[in-house]
This record gives structure tokens, sequence and C-alpha cells, in this order.
């Protein structure tokens, strides 16, 4: 075991200061770490979490919230027993890549290669609710021990992989707090390829490429619907997506898999102090340190992982360091 000499126990208390790298935080002295803005991570590679933990401990300095203060309003998405908090975009007026995704099970018609299903229309196309749909949070490990960067979606290894001839369907929902036009969205794909937003078909190419659209790019104040349809002959088929409003605002913006209907809600509630994920920055949420503790609970962390702490509300002046307990 090669990364044996850099594996480190949950149980041990992990410095924050002695991360492998950071967005924005920065550390006091070589003591904690300190600039937390919304959006800031630091990233602790290699712990060991055993057969799993159940308590996370923090020794941190929170700052107080104001006198009366609403609660900070979220829109999440319930699938299952598993809620999902939408994803805040780094800053308006920014191009950033749309990670989560909603996909279908793949598309097949008797005697059409996967080129020739591109001008197919399946129930998707007319009906958003329609289908088999299941949630891609983020890039699956092929067979073959392959896992490609962080937001491209591959359609064949999400989809248990062996499918040829094919076509598959992604959705998201981006919410905007102000309306605007021409903002710009960009597909890399390894194959045709489809973007409707809001229901009007925006790019539609039936060749791999990358493709830009702005000038059909109108943002509604609110939800906003996004559906893909990749082709897939006899290799995989995957994308990647980004959405930008680099020429005006939109004002806060953010972003769940699926529809903006049904599952997803606004919900009033206490915006974490610091968020535990697994092995990205966007990864799974396995705690959340709620306004007022020094610990939390953990949902089944096991084996090995890079540990991320994401502090989405900035509401953090500093923190020294953290340990975990079975």
């Amino acid at each position: 075991d090669k990364l044996a000499w850099t594996r480190r126990p949950a149980t041990e208390k992990i410095q924050v200061e002695d991360y492998q790298r950071t967005h924005v935080a920065r550390t006091i002295g070589g003591y904690g770490i300190c600039n937390l803005q919304p959006g800031s991570w630091t990233k602790y590679a290699n712990i060991d979490f055993g057969k799993g933990m159940s308590k996370a401990r923090f020794a941190l300095d929170a700052r107080a919230p104001a006198p009366n203060a609403a609660p900070a309003k979220k829109f999440v998405r319930r699938s299952g027993n598993s809620v999902m908090e939408a994803i805040p975009f780094k800053g308006d007026a920014s191009v950033e890549t749309v990670r989560q995704w909603e996909i279908s099970k793949p598309y097949t018609k008797d005697r059409k290669s996967g080129p020739d299903l591109f001008g197919e229309v399946f129930a998707p196309e007319t009906d958003p609710k329609a289908g088999e749909w299941s949630l891609f949070l983020q890039p699956f490990t092929s067979k073959g021990g392959i896992t490609p960067e962080a937001g491209v979606v591959d359609f064949d290894v999400a989809n248990g992989e062996g499918s040829r001839h094919a076509c598959a369907y992604a959705r998201t929902a981006i919410h905007a707090e102000s309306g605007r036009s021409n903002a710009t969205m960009t597909v890399t794909c390894s194959g045709g390829v489809k973007v409707w937003l809001n229901g009007e078909l925006i790019i539609a190419q039936d060749k791999p490429g990358t493709w830009t659209e702005s000038a059909k790019g109108v943002i509604r104040q609110g939800w906003n619907t996004i559906l893909m349809k990749v082709n897939q002959g006899t290799e995989p088929g995957n994308f990647s997506f980004k959405f930008g409003t680099v020429a005006s605002s939109c004002g806060k913006i953010v972003s769940l898999p699926g529809l903006p209907a049904d599952a997803q809600v606004s919900e009033a509630t206490a915006a974490p102090l610091i968020e535990l994920r697994l092995d990205s920055p966007e990864g799974k949420v396995i705690g959340q340190l709620l306004p007022g503790q020094s610990e939390c609970g953990i949902d089944h962390a096991a084996g090995i992982h890079n540990l991320y702490l994401v502090f989405p509300g900035g509401a953090v002046n500093n923190v020294d360091w953290v340990r975990f307990e079975p």
C-alpha cells in the first residue's frame, strides 16, 4: 500500500491547517484556518474512517447571528430517504460546470444505430416527467477503473455499461433571483446532442464537438429546466455542460438535479456552519454542523476517503481542529 504512510485515522485530532488543498480559506500563522467566505473549503486526503464513524467534534469560533435574523431559505430535493440541498454557484457573472443531474435509462429502437436516434422522439422530449430516472451526483468509476473528471457525465458507465446504439437524457434545474437574456450555455459531447431550455430547443448538433448558444439563452426569474439528449454509437456517450451569466446579473443562482417541481421545495432552515463531504467539494454530505453546535452526527462514513470541510454560509471566524468518534 503505497499510500499507507500518508493515511490518517479519523479518530485522531485533525488540525485543519494541515490541508492538502484549499479554496479561499487561509491559515492563521500556521494554526487553524480563517478567511472563511461562503463557498470556502479545505481538503484532507486519505482519511481512514475505519468501520464507521457516528460523530464529529470541532474546535471553532463562529460569528453570532444577528438578533431576530430570519433563518436562511434553501431549496432542497428529496429522493427516497435522501435530502439534497441546492448547490450555489460561486458567484453571479460567472461560468460554471453543472455537475449534478438526473439521468434516464438508455433508449433504443430496432434496426436503428446510435446516430440514427438523433431525430427519434422519446418520452422525455414530450413529457418531462416521463421515463425512469436516477441521480448522477458525481462521476462513476468504470469497470476498467477509469473515473472521468468532475462534471463529465458518462451515460454508459452510469447505466451499468454495455449500452450501444442508444441515446439517453439528462435533466437539471437552475434557480435565478432575476431573469435575463443572453445567458451562455456550452455543451461538449462525444456524440450527437440536443439541449432544451424551458422546453425550447436551443442546441441541436448531430456530431461530436463543443457547442455554445447565448442568443436563445433566456433565463426566467425563478426555476429554469435544462434537458439534454446524447446519442451513443459504438463508443460511450458522455457530455459536460457549462452555464454562464458573464454579461449581466441574475442575482443568486443555485442548481438541483431533476425537475423544479413536486419534490423540490423551499424550506426555512438554519444554514450550516460546516458541511462534511466525501471525495469532492460537491460530494456526499456525511454531516452538518449547525449554529450553536460544536459537534454533529455522521451519516455512516466508513473506509478511506478524502475529507472536505465546506463552509457554505461564511459564518465561521476560524476553525482549529476536527476529530471523529465511532
